[in-house]
C-alpha cells in the first residue's frame, strides 16, 4: 500500500509493507514561490511520476488564494504553476458573437 503525505513545501513518500511504514523519500517541491503561504496539499502518482497540488496565497480564505500544481519530471519538480484562481471566464470572452451582460465573477 502506498501512502503519500505532503506538508507545505515538503513531501514525504511512505510505503507500507506488511503493516510497517517506511520513509522512502523526503524533499522540497520548491524553494521559493510567488505566494507567501500554502496549505491543504495533495499528491498522486500518475503516469509513472508524481503530481502535487495545493492552495497558495496570502492566507486561507483570502481572494488571492489559487490552486497551484507541480510535477516530478526526470527527478526534479517543475516550478509551481497556478491552475485555478476562482475567476470564471464568460463565454463571450472566448467565443465571438455571444453577448455578455455581466462582468467577470468569482466563485465563492
Amino acid at each position: 500500500m502506498r501512502n503519500i503525505l505532503t506538508e507545505r513545501k515538503r513531501f514525504r513518500l511512505i510505503l507500507q509493507h506488511q503493516g510497517k511504514a517506511q520513509l522512502v523519500k523526503s524533499e522540497f517541491i520548491f524553494e521559493t514561490a510567488p505566494f507567501p503561504s500554502c496549505h491543504a496539499s495533495t499528491i498522486v502518482e500518475a503516469g509513472g511520476t508524481l503530481a502535487c497540488a495545493w492552495f497558495g496565497g496570502t492566507a486561507e480564505r483570502n481572494p488571492d488564494v489559487g490552486i497551484w500544481f507541480s510535477r516530478l519530471i526526470e527527478g526534479k519538480w517543475t516550478a509551481p504553476v497556478e491552475v485555478a484562481n476562482g475567476v470564471q471566464t464568460r463565454p463571450c470572452d472566448i467565443q465571438p458573437g455571444i453577448r455578455c451582460y455581466s462582468s467577470r465573477s468569482r466563485v465563492r
